[in-house]
């Protein structure tokens, strides 16, 4: 009885020596899987305006078997667009520093990603319309006024003219507005046609998307 059980443990301590030895040769068959690819989540990132203390971007990878998994260390950061959004080179978190959008880079292990970055406000305390009086006289050579819609972030203030939305009231086919592009930054500019039937006052009124507060200006056309 004493022998046969001698001869199981010498058995059973064979077979996992063999189990070891087959381990270690399909490592040899079966290398590690390495990263392959990495893409940055979300891939269009929404970014507040100066709101440092936002949720930090992540890397997703797909390694060399095809399995996906998000990469927590040895990832850097980087803005390829330093004056409309900054990233912390550690942590991912980014910051807008204007509106607008702004590219952001991700590095680990020689592969790069990269993703749009939308900067947007929020908490806006106040709209301006500037000027607030502005005159246009059919008689003048000068028929076309420019405005420009300021919005408020808490201590600081932002040209948000070009993503404003502007109504003239009363409305009059006589004084026509449209955002024009061709100015640096964007202006709001209404137009009168030299006609008596330009002449009055008006109100413009502008609001941001995503807000309440509005902001309004007087136009004046006069003979």
């Amino acid at each position: 009885m004493s022998s046969t059980k001698s001869k199981l443990r010498v058995m059973a301590a064979l077979a996992a020596l063999a189990a070891l030895a087959l381990a270690a040769s399909c490592r040899g068959f079966f290398p590690a899987a390495t990263l392959s690819s990495i893409t940055i989540q979300p891939s269009a990132p929404q970014v507040a305006f100066s709101t440092p203390s936002q949720a930090p971007l992540q890397v997703w990878g797909t390694d060399s078997n095809n399995n996906r998994s998000q990469v927590t260390s040895g990832v850097s950061w980087s803005s390829l667009s330093p004056t409309i959004v900054s990233i912390d080179a550690n942590t991912g978190v980014p910051n807008g520093l204007a509106l607008g959008t702004g590219q952001v880079q991700a590095s680990v292990q020689g592969l790069t990603a990269q993703a749009t970055a939308t900067v947007y406000i929020t908490n806006v305390t106040a709209i301006t319309v500037n000027p607030k009086q502005a005159s246009i006289s059919i008689a003048s050579t000068t028929l076309t006024q420019s405005f420009s819609a300021l919005a408020t972030v808490g201590t600081s203030s932002l040209d948000v003219t070009s993503g404003a939305t502007f109504v003239l009231s009363p409305a009059n086919s006589n004084v026509t507005c449209a955002l024009n592009t061709a100015n640096t930054p964007n202006t709001y500019d209404c137009t009168a046609t030299a006609t008596s039937s330009a002449e009055g006052t008006y109100t413009l009124k502008a609001s941001y998307p995503g807000t309440s507060v509005t902001g309004q200006a007087t136009l004046n056309v006069t003979p």
